[in-house]
């Protein structure tokens, strides 16, 4: 059976992999529920999606139904933005379809 998890993070890569000038990649610890592999070179909250766009260093969270953030991935987002990053959370594809738009990923036609 497909999670309603693996859907969104299919039609989200799918669309971002279309993006000009821009390279995203899953993260390797999609959907490890539970295991903490921080150490001293890899953090715990790393996104589920990262990428960069236009120069922009980019992460982005899926997330869905009524899902939240985890106080490590907050932690994470919050270090990624204090750098020049950008950090999104991602619930469907039209908020990232959104997202392209609003931050001129494309040109919203």
């Amino acid at each position: 059976m497909t999670t309603p998890e693996v859907i969104l993070k299919q039609q989200v890569m799918d669309y971002l992999l279309r993006l000009p000038n821009s390279y995203f990649w899953q993260n390797d610890s999609f959907r490890i529920a539970g295991r903490k592999r921080k150490t001293k070179y890899r953090p715990n909250g790393v996104p589920d999606v990262l990428g960069c766009v236009d120069g922009q260093f980019v992460g982005i969270e899926l997330k869905v139904d009524k899902n939240k953030l985890s106080s490590d991935q907050i932690i994470f987002s919050a270090r990624l933005m204090s750098c020049g990053g950008k950090y999104y959370t991602v619930r469907d594809i039209h908020d990232i379809q959104e997202l392209a738009k609003i931050n001129g990923w494309i040109d919203g036609t």
